[in-house]
Formats: structure tokens, C-alpha cells, sequence
């Protein structure tokens, strides 16, 4: 791969684009622009065929409704606490813990404390197939 081919795969996966569908994909949380969503948290976004990543800042007393996805979730606190309620239980996710919501749970999760909350959120979607490798690689 030429030095020019190089640049351009960094910068596409600088926008959150895949690099080389079946092969890898390349990204950093520091060049990626934070979206806000819905004024509760910033998150920037990696994106595989079936996995997407977002690296979450969560404003304090953030709160999202009940809700589910169709995929797992796996949620990892790097930083502050976060509460999921499940089946009517709270469940405290403190820093360095992780928590695995399987798909279709609905859910609800807040920010209990009057902190900003940094959280890894992984989405895995096992059905999505994977592409086939380039023509003439292996």
C-alpha cells in the first residue's frame, strides 16, 4: 500500500467510515467530531459491519427513557457511576464495571450523581454478515 492510500483510509476513518470491509477498520476518539444527542450526552462514534462503539460523555442528572435495541449492549463506566434499571431493578454500574443488556430488554438508564459520565458503549449485531474479502486476497 502506497503512503497515499495510507493518508486517505486514516482520514475516511476519521469520518467514522469503514477501512477495508472484512479486513479492519481504523479509528481515533481524537479526531472525531462529538454529536449531541438529545442534550443528555456527546458521543463520538467507531463503526464496524457489527459493531459500533461510542465513546459516551454524559451531562450530569442525564436520563433516557425506557428503551431497548435490537442488538446486545455492553456498557463500560471509564469514568463516574451510571444506573440502568431493569425488570424494576436498579442496578448501579460504577467506574471500571461493566454492564451486558441483551437485545430486545427494555431498559432505562440516568446519571445519579451531579457529574459528567464517561462510558464505552459497544452495540454487537451478530446477524449482520461480513464481507468478503478483496478479489485475490485470502
Amino acid at each position: 500500500m502506497n503512503r497515499e492510500t495510507n493518508e486517505k483510509e486514516k482520514e475516511m476513518a476519521r469520518v467514522g467510515n469503514r477501512i477495508r470491509p472484512g479486513r479492519f477498520t481504523l479509528g481515533s476518539w481524537s479526531t472525531l467530531k462529538a454529536e449531541d444527542a438529545q442534550n443528555e450526552l456527546s458521543q463520538r462514534v467507531i463503526a464496524t459491519q457489527r459493531l459500533v462503539v461510542t465513546r459516551c460523555h454524559y451531562r450530569p442528572h442525564a436520563h433516557f427513557p425506557q428503551h431497548s435495541h435490537l442488538q446486545e449492549q455492553i456498557t463500560i463506566v471509564e469514568r463516574g457511576r451510571l444506573e440502568f434499571v431493569i425488570d424494576d431493578r436498579t442496578i448501579p454500574v460504577n467506574q471500571g464495571e461493566m454492564i451486558s443488556v441483551c437485545p430486545r430488554v427494555p431498559h432505562e438508564t440516568h446519571v445519579p450523581a451531579g457529574e459528567e459520565v464517561v462510558a464505552l458503549n459497544i452495540f454487537l449485531n451478530l446477524s449482520a454478515p461480513c464481507h468478503a474479502p478483496f478479489p485475490g486476497q485470502s
